[in-house]
Protein backbone atom coordinates (compact mmCIF):
# COMPACT_ATOMS: atom_id res chain seq x y z
CA UNK A 1 0.00 0.00 0.00
CA UNK A 2 0.81 3.46 -1.11
CA UNK A 3 0.64 6.38 1.85
CA UNK A 4 0.46 9.39 0.64
CA UNK A 5 0.95 12.70 2.60
CA UNK A 6 -0.63 15.59 2.85
CA UNK A 7 2.01 17.55 5.28
CA UNK A 8 3.72 18.83 2.27
CA UNK A 9 0.61 20.21 0.76
CA UNK A 10 -0.57 22.31 4.18
CA UNK A 11 3.56 23.21 4.29
CA UNK A 12 3.17 24.96 0.98
CA UNK A 13 -0.60 26.25 1.89
CA UNK A 14 0.71 27.76 5.13
CA UNK A 15 3.55 29.41 2.89
CA UNK A 16 1.18 30.83 0.20
CA UNK A 17 -1.76 32.42 2.89
CA UNK A 18 1.67 34.01 4.75
CA UNK A 19 3.06 35.78 1.58
CA UNK A 20 -0.32 37.35 0.91
CA UNK A 21 -1.11 38.28 4.33
CA UNK A 22 2.67 40.11 4.64
CA UNK A 23 2.68 40.86 0.81
CA UNK A 24 -0.01 42.98 1.39
CA UNK A 25 0.94 46.73 2.36
CA UNK A 26 -0.88 48.89 5.35
CA UNK A 27 -0.84 52.61 4.38
CA UNK A 28 0.03 54.75 7.60
CA UNK A 29 -3.13 56.32 9.13
CA UNK A 30 -0.83 59.15 9.78
CA UNK A 31 -0.09 60.82 5.90
CA UNK A 32 -0.17 63.80 3.84
CA UNK A 33 -3.41 63.94 2.11
CA UNK A 34 -2.93 66.60 0.09
CA UNK A 35 -0.62 69.97 -0.10
CA UNK A 36 -1.25 73.66 -1.89
CA UNK A 37 1.12 74.14 -3.76
CA UNK A 38 0.60 70.73 -5.25
CA UNK A 39 3.71 68.43 -5.57
CA UNK A 40 5.26 70.06 -9.00
CA UNK A 41 3.35 72.60 -9.32
CA UNK A 42 4.63 76.09 -11.29
CA UNK A 43 3.13 78.88 -9.75
CA UNK A 44 3.96 82.51 -10.75
CA UNK A 45 3.21 83.95 -6.50
CA UNK A 46 2.45 82.08 -3.38
CA UNK A 47 1.28 83.13 -0.47
CA UNK A 48 1.53 80.45 1.79
CA UNK A 49 2.16 76.57 1.64
CA UNK A 50 -0.54 74.40 3.09
CA UNK A 51 -0.45 70.77 4.17
CA UNK A 52 -3.70 68.47 4.83
CA UNK A 53 -3.05 65.67 6.91
CA UNK A 54 -5.08 61.95 6.90
CA UNK A 55 -5.84 63.00 10.91
CA UNK A 56 -5.06 65.30 13.63
CA UNK A 57 -1.70 65.04 14.16
CA UNK A 58 -0.32 64.71 18.09
CA UNK A 59 0.18 67.76 19.90
CA UNK A 60 3.33 69.75 18.38
CA UNK A 61 4.57 67.23 16.04
CA UNK A 62 4.38 69.18 13.10
CA UNK A 63 7.51 70.91 11.11
CA UNK A 64 7.64 71.90 7.80
CA UNK A 65 10.53 73.87 6.08
CA UNK A 66 10.92 75.65 2.70
CA UNK A 67 14.20 75.04 1.10
CA UNK A 68 15.53 76.94 -2.02
CA UNK A 69 16.93 75.86 -5.38
CA UNK A 70 20.21 76.01 -3.17
CA UNK A 71 19.57 73.65 -0.93
CA UNK A 72 19.03 76.34 1.76
CA UNK A 73 16.24 76.79 4.06
CA UNK A 74 14.07 79.78 4.02
CA UNK A 75 14.38 81.42 7.43
CA UNK A 76 12.13 82.84 9.48
CA UNK A 77 8.92 80.65 8.40
CA UNK A 78 6.93 78.75 10.60
CA UNK A 79 3.90 76.40 9.75
CA UNK A 80 0.96 76.37 12.46
CA UNK A 81 -2.16 74.65 12.71
CA UNK A 82 -5.21 76.32 11.12
CA UNK A 83 -8.19 77.46 14.13
CA UNK A 84 -11.07 75.64 12.29
CA UNK A 85 -9.12 72.47 10.88
CA UNK A 86 -6.44 70.63 13.32
CA UNK A 87 -5.68 68.13 10.38
CA UNK A 88 -3.95 71.48 8.28
CA UNK A 89 -1.12 73.28 8.71
CA UNK A 90 -0.20 76.60 7.17
CA UNK A 91 3.16 78.80 6.52
CA UNK A 92 3.18 81.64 5.09
CA UNK A 93 5.75 82.41 3.06
CA UNK A 94 7.50 85.74 2.42
CA UNK A 95 6.04 88.11 -0.28
CA UNK A 96 7.55 88.02 -3.80
CA UNK A 97 9.78 84.71 -3.11
CA UNK A 98 12.37 84.63 -6.00
CA UNK A 99 11.64 82.34 -9.40
CA UNK A 100 13.01 78.74 -8.65
CA UNK A 101 12.63 75.32 -7.21
CA UNK A 102 11.48 74.90 -3.35
CA UNK A 103 11.23 71.78 -1.67
CA UNK A 104 8.43 71.49 0.98
CA UNK A 105 10.26 69.27 3.96
CA UNK A 106 7.76 68.18 6.34
CA UNK A 107 7.45 65.59 9.10
CA UNK A 108 4.58 65.05 11.91
CA UNK A 109 3.25 62.22 14.12
CA UNK A 110 0.17 60.51 14.34
CA UNK A 111 -2.15 59.63 17.37
CA UNK A 112 -0.49 55.89 17.30
CA UNK A 113 2.99 57.44 17.66
CA UNK A 114 4.44 57.07 14.18
CA UNK A 115 6.45 59.54 13.05
CA UNK A 116 5.94 59.67 8.98
CA UNK A 117 8.27 62.14 6.85
CA UNK A 118 7.70 63.48 3.48
CA UNK A 119 9.03 66.50 0.63
CA UNK A 120 8.04 67.57 -2.55
CA UNK A 121 8.80 70.30 -4.76
CA UNK A 122 7.16 73.13 -6.58
CA UNK A 123 8.67 75.99 -8.98
CA UNK A 124 7.91 79.53 -8.71
CA UNK A 125 7.95 81.35 -12.10
CA UNK A 126 8.73 84.76 -12.73
CA UNK A 127 5.58 86.87 -13.71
Amino acid sequence: MIRVSMRPAFVVLAAVLTMGTLGAVTPPHFDLEKSSPEADAMVHEIEAVTLWFTEEPAEESVSVRLIDASGEPVEGLSASVHEDDATMYVMPTPEGLAPGKYTVSWRGMGADGHVVRGDFAFTVMQH
